[in-house]
């Protein structure tokens, strides 16, 4: 965040992760550690991600879909059934 201050774990930014999970990150404020791993992200998503490709995605075959709508409906009823929302 703003190349002061770093966090590194392994929390997800989704409603699992963040509200059943056991995660666990660092926080540190150590000003270069920030910086040197902003620029490695950076370099990360310049040059070592792919291109998501709506075409591609849609196109994928049904089984994958069909498996896809299933795992996000088990998410949706765990957070259901333990009353978390999102």
């Amino acid at each position: 965040v703003d190349e002061r201050w770093a966090t590194v774990g392994s929390t997800n930014l989704d409603p699992l992760s963040l509200l059943l999970a056991r995660e666990a990150n660092v926080m540190t404020t150590d000003r270069r550690f920030a910086e040197l791993l902003r620029s490695h992200l950076d370099g990360l998503v310049q040059n070592a991600g792919d291109m998501v490709d709506v075409q591609a995605l849609s196109s994928r075959h049904w089984t994958q879909r069909v498996l896809d709508r299933i795992a996000f409906g088990i998410m949706r009823a765990t957070l259901f059934v333990t009353g978390h929302r999102y």
